[in-house]
């Protein structure tokens, strides 16, 4: 595993000629700045960089910690996880699927970026005592193979990914891209393209395409009535079978 440090160097001059209207400087709010110097100050107020102390109106370029070569702990787990330190971290070796990381303590506004770098789902634990989306202490979330994920600190002691879920990888039947820490042949896949598939057990049980929803499975309802066939209209609930 290696750290190294690179640092970057906007063109955020705060003191340049306006060019966009509407958007007011972090320190000085009656006065308006360029569309791109307001996104540098929106991450100033996510505290990923800071304002130069001495306060001249120049932005201090931020050094961005990144990490590569990580390997996620055999096993599994939140206590012996391996611990991410940097902003942004590659993770190169998942053994096994659910092999795991783990954030550092929170902060709020603080940024971190887990990189999976392998074929292979890697469990993200928080720090010992919080959460990750609101969810139950020290529970963990599964990036994808493949994927990245961007966690913010909301609080002091909880960690919001705030990213629509997705996976690069289609999975399979008996490995599908969506599914739970204790049960991972259970979940939802891409069986091809426009074509949803919902598995259990590692088969698949439900398919959702554009010509045809397919079950593998008996369907079964209610016995109905009469009055409230099992099988009815939307329109017209009193009618069907």
């Amino acid at each position: 595993m290696s750290s190294t440090k690179s640092t970057f160097v906007p063109d955020f001059n705060l003191k340049t000629p306006v060019t966009t209207k509407g958007n007011r400087h972090p320190l000085d709010n009656t006065k308006e700045i360029s569309m791109k110097q307001w996104l540098y100050s929106r991450l100033i107020e996510l505290g990923v960089i800071n304002l130069d102390p001495c306060c001249t109106g120049y932005i201090a370029p931020p050094s961005w910690g990144v990490t590569t070569g990580i390997t996620a702990y055999a096993g599994g787990g939140q206590s012996n996880a391996t611990a991410l330190t940097t902003y942004y971290n590659r993770v190169d070796t998942v053994a096994t699927a659910s092999d795991s990381v783990k954030l550092p303590s929170v902060t709020k506004g603080k940024i971190i970026i887990v990189k999976n770098n392998t074929s292979t789902d890697v469990a993200v634990f928080p720090y010992t005592g919080q959460a990750i989306n609101s969810g139950t202490t020290n529970a963990s979330i599964i990036v994808p193979g493949g994927d990245t994920k961007v966690f913010e600190g909301t609080s002091s002691t909880n960690w919001d990914t705030n990213q629509k879920v997705s996976s690069s990888n289609a999975g399979t039947a008996a490995n599908p891209s969506f599914t739970f820490n204790t049960d991972s042949d259970t979940g939802i896949y891409s069986v091809g393209a426009n074509d949803l598939g919902v598995t259990t057990g590692g088969t698949l049980r439900f398919d959702i395409s554009t010509t045809a929803i397919t079950s593998t499975l008996p369907l079964r309802n209610a016995a109905g009535s009469v009055s409230a066939p099992a099988y009815s209209y939307t329109g017209q609930t009193d009618m069907g079978t």
